[in-house]
């Protein structure tokens, strides 16, 4: 169950917790207290990054320390604050030709999954695809990828069947470019077969604002098995960068295989811009360099006209004594 970002407060209720129920995101809302006592009971898995809910004892003490600096209001410092980090997505670390160190994202994943291996990001799932009793929330290919000269990089893939979220942490804050990469890995191009009619859809969200609406990445490459980077830019202001990619219940979910749906990303790269600068503060100084110049110019003008009114005066009496001396003196 995604309850993720719907503005709920308060604290759980008990009764959100039944037996049917094997995982849920409450992730990014207004909650606070303690978990609910049936909780444990039931053996259900829980996401509550970015609410003040008390979850000790839901993650063991590496996720914790993280998921701490995660909860609402908070911010994930560090000593050295980066300014970039990237990620494999669904697969083996690895260096790519324009020599970008990718880490590790292969871990697997569960239906209500928060992970990180490193203090520089962390991934979560949530979600349990359609007829597939043991999904593995990662696809892979042996074919080429076309369109790139980083074919590895696009031949695993996380996927998730309802709510993917990267974080960024301890960042330095600032204006970052992010790329995204994507390859569809797990649809066929055989137009003249069933098996070609599947269409995945899903969206992202990064710093919360939807920036891709009704993705489709077999679409926008023009074909399977092709690579694809999006580009964005996002400000960082409180340490931590959230992308979020979501299945809002568009598309196929059963073509070619079952539960072929849902958001798919290849890796990310992000990293700081050149000017390093957040472009809130960036306006903020050209504003007050505009008032600096304006003033300057107020004042340069007032002063220039002081001048000339002296200057004007004193020709004026003079001009007047000559006029009115009947003896020419």
């Amino acid at each position: 169950m995604y309850l993720g970002s719907n503005n709920l407060s308060g604290e759980l209720p008990a009764n959100i917790i039944g037996p049917q129920l094997i995982a849920i995101d409450v992730s990014f809302n207004p909650l606070s207290g303690k978990l609910p006592q049936n909780f444990a009971k039931v053996g259900s898995s829980m996401i509550v990054v970015g609410t003040s809910i008390n979850a000790n004892g839901l993650q063991d003490s590496k996720v914790s320390g993280m998921l701490q600096c995660l909860q609402a209001d908070s911010k994930c410092s560090s000593k050295f604050p980066s300014s970039s980090f990237s990620i494999k997505c669904g697969g083996t670390g690895q260096t790519s030709a324009s020599g970008i160190e990718y880490d590790d994202d292969s871990e697997m994943l569960g239906a209500a999954s928060l992970h990180t291996n490193s203090d520089m990001w962390a991934v979560s799932n949530t979600g349990n695809f359609i007829s597939n009793p043991a999904p593995k929330y990662i696809a892979q290919t042996d074919s080429q990828i076309t369109e790139t000269l980083e074919s590895e990089l696009y031949k695993t893939a996380r996927i998730s069947p309802s709510s993917l979220r990267y974080y960024g942490l301890g960042l330095k804050n600032g204006k970052y470019n992010i790329e995204l990469h994507f390859a569809e890995i797990a649809m066929d191009d055989d137009f003249q077969s069933w098996k070609g009619l599947g269409r995945r859809l899903f969206d992202v969200y990064i710093q919360g604002e939807r920036v891709l609406k009704d993705f489709n990445i077999q679409k926008e490459a023009g074909g399977s098995k092709r690579a694809l980077i999006k580009r964005f830019e996002a400000n960082v202001t409180n340490t931590i960068i959230d992308i979020h990619f979501f299945w809002a219940g568009k598309g196929t979910c059963c073509i070619p295989l079952q539960s072929t749906y849902g958001p798919l990303v290849s890796a990310i790269h992000v990293s700081q811009s050149s000017d390093g600068t957040d472009s809130s503060k960036r306006d903020k100084k050209n504003v007050g360099k505009l008032v600096g110049i304006t003033v300057g110019c107020a004042a340069g003008l007032v002063i220039l006209s002081s001048v000339f009114y002296v200057w004007w005066t004193r020709n004026t009496h003079k001009h007047i004594y000559i006029d009115r001396d009947p003896l020419g003196k």
